[in-house]
């Protein structure tokens, strides 16, 4: 895996090369993000290092060498448009499967395309060892290239040495715009400055972002890590991808580091914290590059940061000093230690509007985001670019503290309260108070009171009005669907009463069916002296003056109009009504009938559906076959996606019954808890019969199962 998330491979970088960077550094980024929706998941989720994964594994592809090589999320997301016109998600590994679909938001993965392989060659010269495609790029012309991360693992090839590392950019192409292989010759566009020697270290470049497009000087620019001998994050360009030898660096003055050779080149966050790379975009809104990583900076926060390029000439040679995007536990430090601290890596920004190469930013990309270690989850959260802001210090999803007190954060700007242990574990952190992420205060989120304590929901449809569920707002319309409210500006625009005031429920019904963005309802407004005409599609105009109000038909009383403090920052300024009203809203989407009851596979991963619109997760092969699905997954219904009419419950559990693992008896009740039996008396007062080994044979047991101890008598 890349060494950031291996080691801690950031720590602080010598004095050789701070005297050109310190000054680069000195500006304020010209802009902020703020969180604008709640995270979503992508694809199957708790995906585990040593299994199970979704797409399948192979064994050493060469002898000599002891790597079994898959997938897992296991570097920042990136994508392009393939010569189909279908989007590619690219998350790397060993073994590289795609995300694919007609946008970014219907990808889905497709474990029976293998992309990129590992080809795990004992010669270290040869750099063609375990490669991660993490940067894809398809060019005007149709020819198709990739960035490879590289590893050498000395020892996996008989090698004495554990922390020896030596680390390649390498360049793969695609003749058909789809299956990447290493070129021929010599891959290496970026290698370390010294032959190989197992020696113990780190040294060479490694974990790149994806490429960028500079729309400015024409040049396809990266950042990337570089060991030797500390860890940097340094800034390379070439003006033709498929030319291995033409990638220069930043050496302080120019780009004149040859990185193909081992030449050095010059960090530009070191005086700021420890950082490793994300995604490098290009923000059509802000007019400049940029760059997003996950670390540490200098002050000890912890989480997804980004950096702006301040230089005159746009050759990102002056950087901005990092603001935070999403303060999260990182991959370093004591959080992959702590048990129930879930740490946050490989961020990227994309937007679903900027293909071919989703190398540029609107207004309101996405985050996307790996969270988990041992167990992993792809996911992504709307994010906004707020022009001319501090930073804001947006705080992502679960559970943390503050001094004595536990809380939890929705993902989307709210938090709540938790008022005791027992509450605590009964929302699903089971592990000491200790264990919780601490933090100075809450960040940029609102308090929405004390969590849990709502009562369900009631049946049928929700009646038209605000309510709340966990900390978040929303807005029903009494016709069946619901949007969620970005903000608690957002909230006291749409006149919605005191946050605490509206009616707080445990769930969201499932009859429900989620909009996009709540907006202003459609009609008349004021917003201090000035009238506006919204259309409830997110859209609104300001009249320029008083008879192009009443040409459109404005009330003589104003007085009676809604007067919004703020305008919530899902709409969008048409500017002048110049006596026309903004265009009537496009007709809701139809939504697809539920999936009926059954086991179900999406690309590979293993779902059950209920009839009624739900559907859950099956997280390994011995729970599938636990809750009763078929023993050939063959047999299973595939379907490309799951629709938009079910929703995702939390993980399958098992069923209620007596199970076996190991030469132990275990009872599980059904809805997520399991004991052991810790006598064969206690096992026979349960009912188990003489031959344990005739129970199911659960191993390894669900991750959503909660482990209770000993099993009462």
């Amino acid at each position: 895996m890349p060494a950031a998330l291996a080691t801690p491979a950031c720590s602080s970088a010598g004095g050789d090369d701070r005297s050109s960077t310190v000054a680069q550094g000195l500006s304020s980024a010209p802009a902020a993000l703020r969180v604008v929706g709640l995270p979503e998941a992508v694809g199957p989720q708790h995906l585990g290092i040593s299994g199970p994964s979704p797409c399948p594994s192979a064994g050493p592809s060469n002898p000599g060498t002891n790597e079994s090589r898959f997938w897992v999320p296991d570097g920042p997301p990136h994508a392009y448009v393939d010569p189909t016109g279908a989007t590619r998600l690219i998350v790397p590994h060993l073994r590289t499967f795609p995300f694919v679909g007609n946008g970014l938001d219907s990808v889905a993965l497709d474990c029976a395309d293998l992309v990129s392989d590992s080809g795990q060659n004992g010669d270290p010269t040869a750099f063609d060892d375990d490669s991660w495609p993490q940067a894809p790029y398809r060019l005007a012309d149709g020819r198709t290239f990739a960035i490879n991360h590289h590893e050498y693992h000395a020892p996996a090839h008989g090698m004495p040495s554990v922390g020896t590392w030596y680390a390649a950019l390498t360049l793969s192409a695609a003749p058909d715009g789809i299956h990447f292989a290493r070129v021929p010759g010599d891959p290496a566009i970026a290698r370390p400055a010294a032959p190989f020697a197992d020696d113990g270290s780190a040294h060479g470049y490694s974990d790149p972002t994806n490429i960028m497009h500079n729309p400015v000087d024409g040049y396809f620019y990266l950042v990337s890590l570089r060991d030797d001998p500390h860890t940097r994050n340094c800034v390379l360009r070439t003006a033709d991808l498929s030319a291995v030898t033409s990638w220069r660096t930043w050496n302080g003055s120019s780009y004149g580091g040859t990185p193909g050779n081992g030449g050095d080149c010059v960090d530009f966050t070191t005086p700021f914290g420890a950082f490793s790379p994300g995604s490098l975009t290009w923000s059509d809104d802000v007019g400049t590059a940029v760059y997003v990583a996950f670390g540490v900076d200098t002050p000890g926060r912890q989480g997804i940061f980004a950096f702006f390029d301040l230089s005159p000439a746009h050759d990102l040679s002056q950087w901005s000093t990092p603001i935070l995007i999403l303060e999260v536990p990182v991959p370093w430090g004591e959080n992959p230690s702590t048990v129930g601290r879930v740490s946050w890596a490989y961020p990227s920004l994309v937007d679903p509007a900027a293909y071919p190469n989703y190398d540029h930013i609107g207004q309101r990309p996405y985050l996307y985001f790996v969270d988990g270690a041992q167990e992993r989850d792809l996911g992504r959260v709307p994010v906004q670019l707020v022009k001319g802001s501090a930073e804001i210090r947006n705080r992502g999803q679960g559970f943390y503290r503050v001094g004595g007190g536990a809380y939890y954060s929705n993902g989307f700007n709210q938090y709540c309260a938790i008022t005791s242990m027992n509450q605590l574990v009964a929302m699903g952190f089971t592990q000491p108070f200790d264990h919780l992420m601490p933090y100075d205060d809450h960040g940029a989120l609102a308090d929405a009171g004390v969590c849990g304590g709502a009562p369900g929901p009631p049946a049928g449809t929700l009646p038209a009005g605000f309510f709340t569920v966990g900390g978040a707002g929303y807005y029903a319309n009494a016709a069946g669907h619901y949007c969620a409210i970005d903000s608690i500006a957002q909230w006291a625009a749409m006149g919605a009463p005191g946050f605490n005031a509206a009616p707080s429920y445990a769930a969201i019904p499932a009859a429900e069916t989620r909009d996009p963005d709540c907006h202003l309802p459609a009609g008349f407004f004021l917003q201090g002296a000035a009238a506006g005409l919204a259309n409830d599609s997110g859209h609104y105009c300001v009249f320029a003056s008083p008879d192009d109000y009443r040409a459109d038909g404005g009330p003589a009383d104003s007085s009676s109009l809604p007067n919004y403090p703020v305008i919530p920052s899902s709409e969008t300024n048409d500017g002048s009504c110049r006596g026309a009203a903004p265009p009537p809203p496009p007709p809701p989407p139809s939504s697809p009938p539920p999936l009926a009851s059954g086991f179900y596979l999406v690309s590979g991963a293993g779902y059950y559906a209920n009839a009624i619109g739900h559907a859950c997760f099956v997280s390994s092969w011995p729970q599938w076959v636990a809750m009763g699905g078929p023993a050939s997954p063959a047999s299973a219904t595939s379907i490309a996606a799951m629709p938009s009419s079910e929703a995702i419950d939390p993980p399958c559990h098992l069923p209620a019954a007596l199970f076996y693992d190991g030469g132990a008896g275990y009872w599980a009740n059904g809805a997520g808890h399991y004991c052991v039996f810790s006598s064969w008396a206690s096992y026979k007062e349960h009912g188990g019969p003489d031959d344990i080994t005739a129970l199911p044979d659960f191993s390894p047991r669900p991750s959503s199962e909660v482990f209770d101890g000993a099993c009462s008598p």
